[in-house]
């Protein structure tokens, strides 16, 4: 099989560097975004009610016009908070950023996939298909220095070397789908719901893990089909399950969802449009509509995304993989997205 043309690439990143002073931009950003956050949840949401169907034009559900602040533009801005904020406040709510992060004031880096794939339940032997569709660029880490002196990490008066800290952790990830099943389902209490057999799923690729395999490669040659193997990538794909960081909460889930796998999203069966769907998942798993919603994803389709944000450090990649199980189930991906959110440690 030919290596499928490469459309996989990093769109976006925050660059690594403190610009000129722009104070009053930020202030009035910062300011904005504070007052939409909203006041109280609303108790009295009907959970068990199926959201409506998600939207078919990616463009619709892209903000392209919101400001994305670099790292320091985040900076600048807490140091402008400093200044303004009484210093016992500042002590308790900066200190913690909780400021720029209840106004969701981060940098992020986005990954997308424009490229179509189509996962057929009966590649494969066992009638359980997957593909992976993108590979995120590594997570990135910036270090400090903590001493006084502007020469950052420079050897201390008694020969050691001063502390750093690091600058940004990672405060969420943004899945953002474009897919549908085969159409059709002979089983109609399955038509037009979200208990599907075709679905989204995230991994965390440690290169640690199995430094013998090049996620690199796999990240240029995506989409591939890891079930059946794809044969101009066998030896990386044999050793692919050797990098997925498999968290302790998870271990002796369903067959269907492995313990080194979080469900994103299932297909809304039956549906002819491919439908765009956006999960956030933050250090408190799924942010937003269906959040409270146990099982995985029969109502609203999506992953609840446990201990997946926490687990991620510098050096992970997140892989999106697309899955099909049992004859006749297909998963046809249109196009996908995924954002990594920084915000300061």
């Amino acid at each position: 099989m030919p290596t499928p043309t490469i459309q996989c690439q990093v769109l976006s990143a925050s660059p690594l560097r403190l610009p000129a002073n722009q104070t009053d931009m930020m202030n009035a950003m910062l300011h904005e975004r504070l007052t939409m956050l909203p006041l109280l949840a609303n108790p009295s949401a009907d959970a068990s009610v199926p959201p409506p169907p998600a939207a078919k034009d990616w463009d619709a559900t892209t903000d392209s016009e919101a400001h994305k602040p670099t790292v320091g533009d985040v900076v600048s801005a807490r140091d402008a908070l400093l200044d303004t904020i009484p210093q016992d406040v500042a002590a308790v709510l900066l200190n913690n950023n909780e400021i720029l992060d209840a106004a969701e004031y981060w940098t992020q880096e986005t990954t997308e996939c424009a490229e179509p794939h189509v996962v057929e339940a009966t590649s494969d032997s066992d009638n359980n298909a997957t593909s992976i569709y993108l590979i995120t660029a590594p997570i990135y880490e910036l270090r400090v220095d903590t001493g006084a002196d502007a020469d950052a990490n420079a050897d201390a008066a008694d020969g050691t070397a001063k502390p750093e800290k690091s600058l940004v952790k990672v405060k969420a990830v943004r899945f953002k789908i474009q897919s549908k099943d085969q159409g059709w389902v002979d089983d109609k209490t399955l038509d037009h719901t979200y208990k599907s057999f075709s679905w989204v799923e995230a991994a965390i690729l440690r290169p640690s893990l199995d430094p013998l395999v090049s996620i690199a490669a796999l990240a240029t040659a995506a989409p591939i089909s890891l079930d059946p193997p794809q044969a101009d990538a066998a030896e990386n794909l044999a050793s692919f399950a050797s990098l997925q960081l498999a968290p302790s909460h998870l271990v002796g889930g369903d067959a269907n969802h492995p313990s080194s796998r979080w469900l994103v999203h299932t297909n809304f069966t039956a549906n002819e449009e491919a439908l765009v769907h956006t999960v956030t998942w933050d250090a408190n798993g799924l942010v937003g509509a269906g959040a409270a919603e146990e099982g995985k994803g029969e109502v609203t389709g999506t992953g609840k995304g446990e201990g997946f944000v926490e687990l991620l450090q510098p050096g992970d990649r997140i892989a999106l993989l697309a899955r099909a199980q049992y004859p006749r189930w297909r998963n046809q991906i249109e196009r996908a997205e995924v954002t990594i959110l920084y915000g300061l440690e």
